[in-house]
């Protein structure tokens, strides 16, 4: 089935081994929660749920988010209404697929940045200050983030349909947010040119 034809929202997820083994919290905690929550958020608001693996690596199979992907969808009541994204895509064709969701769950850092840069609702599942600092600039700690170590089901499922709820406006907060960091991008290259004299 093509994802033009599955039923919406489409709710991206990007899910990793890295998650608990550089954040702490246990891996099949973290999966069970991943898969309750993903269950809760087709149940509440119906469609489909995407797992785009970000990092694929067939010879490291703790580094292979197609791998984790399976397990968390092995995990869920509602598999059949979730898919794992595979083929080999490059990076624009990721960032398409992502850019399409109505929501978009992370752990994989790149995937939460090409979410949000697109003005995708996004909650990131950090595991480092990065994470955090990425999704200050786009929104709202609070709303968007949640700690892996305090990651459950019920709290992931709340703040997912909380972003699903309030998806346009989260949408246009992000947008406006993003022409900010633009802007100040910008600027930092006029000001770095002035510096070299150019």
């Amino acid at each position: 089935e093509s994802l033009g034809a599955a039923p919406r929202p489409w709710i991206g997820v990007s899910v990793s081994e890295t998650a608990t083994r550089w954040g702490g919290g246990d891996p099949e905690r973290f999966k069970g929660a991943v898969a309750g929550a993903v269950d809760r958020l087709i149940e509440l608001n119906g469609g489909t749920a995407l797992f785009v693996p970000h990092v694929v690596h067939p010879a490291d199979p703790g580094n292979d988010d197609r791998l984790v992907s399976k397990a968390v969808i092995r995990g869920m009541r509602e598999r059949g209404r979730a898919a794992v994204l595979e083929g080999d895509y490059s990076c624009e064709e990721l960032k398409g697929v992502i850019g399409a969701c109505d929501l978009f769950i992370g752990a994989r850092t790149h995937a939460t940045i090409a979410a949000a840069s697109q003005g995708v609702p996004t909650l990131a599942l950090a595991y480092s200050a990065k994470a955090y600092g990425i999704m200050d600039d786009v929104l709202d700690r609070g709303r968007c983030t949640i700690d892996v170590r305090d990651l459950t089901a019920e709290r992931l499922a709340e703040k997912g349909s909380d972003l699903l709820a309030h998806r346009t406006a989260v949408a246009n907060a992000i947008e406006g947010r993003l022409d900010d960091i633009m802007a100040r991008a910008f600027e930092n290259g006029r000001l770095i040119a002035d510096v070299l004299g150019r």
